[in-house]
């Protein structure tokens, strides 16, 4: 047999004998040490959570989050589940999903509505010691309709029981009906995020808001305090596209000293911006509102269907800021009072500003509380008028010119206006062609009453000369009565040349005119004194003529010379014909009467010639000339070129 010489009878002192060392323990090393507890607790975790999620204590948890919803709501939803991760980061929670709820309380417009998922992260240590457990609610894809608009809620009304839904097959109640919760620590909810949320009002209301990375925080208990911070989508709403606004929202909510809700919203409008400050008072209804406008498209404001603004708004091309203040109750918001301070509109027209304007009942009606003036820089009539399309301007006015000036309203819509009117322009035709003459300037004064404008201009400048004055009148209907008297009006270069057919300036003595009717029944009489005329034909001195027409419908024109001098070419043209002219006349009377088919024309001098005839519409001329010593030619051909034919 084999022995073995270390081994004693006793093991006493043998571990003191051998000498081991500690880092050489399985059991104690670190790396293991983790490793075993690792699983240790996540055998333990995974059983507790599961029993954790079969058991009646999950639904205590949802039962107890839902009962600060109150005894008005409705609510099913299809199934609980506890999550374990949610992205890189571990997270443990409870998540609900297809939560369907509703109420039919006038004091939360009977809204309805759906979330996809509705998670709520758990803090398993303060599980453990029974703390508060979840502090923060997630809300995916939510949907809220409101059935009304109609704000109503009784104060006195006693709370009612919470109405169960009994759950469908594979479906759990959010109140569990088989214990109580009661004993439970009541849940502390500090924050509710929702990535989207798109809330409904009534057809006749509005149309849809989008809502997007809301976020809800409960800052305090008592008082209750809660903050909120969102980005939101009002294009529907307001008929915009969805590059057209961009809406940030922060908002906080205080019942202490009473229940106020602050909201600050900033919106990007286009080019422009807009920021809005909004208080509101729910105790006794009412609001407050504080409003910048910075570069804000005109048209786009008056595309939002609540203000019911006209389609055609002749001011709907240019750009609006103003700083405005309004007040009242939450039903009436766009009929509230405003006042707009340091206003300037700036369009295609020009320039419009005021320092305060009042509207007493809001922007669509419009009537204004008091008296407020407007001031324009370079405020183009033409453009105005044009888009306005009440009236039409007469085809003899190149252009009405630039307004500059300042127009008082009052609170009856009445006005009183002051300034100068630059560039007003009208042509000069002849032979088919037109030029255009320009006055400077013309001061003005004028009063609008009873839908009546009334306007006067003491001192006219042209080619910076004072040459007269006028006066206008025109009411709601297009009545118009225009007046104007002018002395020694210098006419361009172009204008007498086109009338003179020869160089050198025209000078026009005498000027009257008078205008009158409307736009369809427009009567014009003037009267013109030139001191001399220079053709290449003739020359005229002392020329008096007077016109009567109704605008696009009949002309009469008489013409007075006092000399009229024969110059060589017209003498070697009508040789040619055999009608012999003296190298003067005098006293030439010509009258002309047209209906704008056919002209009638008629010829007398001193003891001379006398001369008629017709041009007709086609362009022909038919007349007979008759010569002191009772020669007679007839007058065939065209205007441009009679052929005249010996009778006797």
């Amino acid at each position: 047999m084999y022995e073995y010489p270390l081994i004693v009878n006793s093991t006493e002192g043998y571990w003191q004998k051998r000498k081991t060392k500690e880092k050489y323990l399985v059991t104690d090393q670190p790396g293991n040490f983790l490793l075993f507890l690792g699983v240790f607790i996540s055998v333990v975790l995974g059983y507790s959570l599961r029993t954790f999620n079969t058991s009646r204590y999950l639904n205590d948890l949802v039962k107890q989050a839902s009962q600060n919803i109150g005894s008005d709501w409705k609510v099913q939803f299809s199934g609980v589940r506890i999550y374990l991760r949610e992205g890189f980061l571990p997270k443990i929670g409870l998540e609900v999903s297809d939560i369907q709820f509703s109420s039919e309380s006038s004091c939360f417009l009977k809204p309805s509505g759906s979330v996809k998922n509705l998670r709520v992260p758990i803090s398993i240590l303060n599980l453990a010691f029974k703390k508060d457990y979840f502090s923060e609610v997630l809300l995916y894809d939510a949907k809220i309709e409101f059935k009304t608009s109609k704000y109503e809620c009784d104060k006195n009304q006693k709370p009612k029981k919470v109405e169960l839904v009994e759950p469908t097959k594979n479906k759990v109640s959010l109140i569990d009906k088989s214990k109580s919760v009661a004993t439970q620590a009541e849940q502390k909810l500090k924050n509710i995020r929702v990535d989207r949320l798109e809330l409904k009002f009534p057809e006749d209301h509005s149309k849809s808001l989008s809502l997007s990375n809301l976020v809800l925080e409960n800052k305090s208990e008592n008082p209750k305090i809660v903050s909120l911070k969102t980005k939101i989508d009002v294009s529907s709403w307001l008929n915009f596209s969805k590059e057209d606004l961009k809406v940030d929202v922060s908002g906080e909510y205080s019942e202490f000293p009473e229940r106020i809700l602050k909201l600050s919203i900033l919106a990007g409008l286009r080019e422009g911006h807009l920021t809005l400050s909004l208080m509101d008072r729910f105790d006794d209804n009412h609001f407050q509102l504080q409003v910048e406008a910075k570069n804000i498209p005109v048209q786009k404001i008056l595309e939002i269907p609540q203000l019911k603004a006209e389609k055609n708004n002749y001011l709907k091309t240019g750009w609006l800021s103003f700083t405005g203040y309004s007040e009242g109750k939450n039903q009436n918001w766009f009929d509230s009072r405003m006042e707009l301070k340091r206003l300037k509109y700036d369009g295609n027209f020009g320039e419009i500003t005021s320092d305060e304007v009042i509207l007493s009942n809001g922007f669509r009606k419009a009537f204004f509380e008091s008296d407020f003036k407007l001031k324009f820089h370079k405020f183009s009539l033409d453009k105005f008028v044009e888009a306005n399309r009440v009236t039409k301007v007469p085809e003899q006015i190149n252009s009405l010119g630039e307004l500059n000036g300042e127009v008082t309203f009052n609170s009856k819509k009445n006005a009183i206006a002051q300034g100068d009117l630059k560039n007003f322009s009208f042509y000069i035709s002849s032979n088919g062609i037109r030029q255009i003459e320009k006055f400077d300037s013309l001061d003005f004064e004028a009063k609008y009453e009873n839908q009546e404008l009334q306007l006067l201009s003491k001192t006219i400048l042209k080619q910076k000369k004072a040459i007269g004055e006028l006066s206008f009148k025109v009411d709601y209907k297009n009545n118009l009565d225009l007046k104007a008297e002018f002395k020694d009006v210098p006419l361009t270069e172009e204008s007498s040349r086109l009338l003179n057919l020869s160089d050198g300036g025209m000078l026009l003595s005498s000027l009257k005119l008078q205008a009158k009717g409307n736009i369809e029944n427009l009567h014009i009489e003037s009267r013109v004194k030139i001191p001399q005329i220079k053709h290449a034909s003739m020359n005229l001195d002392k020329v008096d003529v007077e016109i009567q027409s109704v605008l696009n419908k009949s002309i009469q024109i008489a013409l007075n010379v006092g000399v009229l001098q024969v110059n060589k070419p017209l003498q070697e043209l009508m040789q040619k014909h055999d009608v012999t002219l003296l190298p003067e006349y005098q006293q030439i009377k010509f009258n002309y009467n047209s209906d704008y088919k056919t002209s009638k024309w008629r010829i007398n001098t001193k003891n001379r010639w006398q001369a008629q005839g017709e041009w007709l519409a086609n362009g022909e001329v038919v007349g007979e000339l008759t010569e002191a010593s009772k020669v007679q030619w007839l007058i065939k051909g065209t205007r441009d070129e009679p052929v005249f034919t010996r009778k006797n």
